[in-house]
């Protein structure tokens, strides 16, 4: 069964400017969505990805 999960964190981008992360991602758990969200940010060209806060969504 799927949850949902608001993961917030933050990256450095090409330029060297810190960007701010904030996904809505659907897993099975907290440890995939926060793996989910890591791969995404650095496809998107992120580098030193830190992802603090995350928190289950209630239904």
């Amino acid at each position: 069964m799927l949850n949902y999960f608001h993961i917030k964190g933050y990256g450095v981008n090409k330029r060297g400017l810190t960007i701010g992360i904030n996904y809505l991602i659907a897993s099975s758990n907290m440890r995939e969505a926060k793996s989910h969200a890591m791969n995404k940010a650095q496809c998107e060209g992120l580098t030193s990805v830190a992802l603090p806060a995350s928190f289950p969504l209630r239904r």
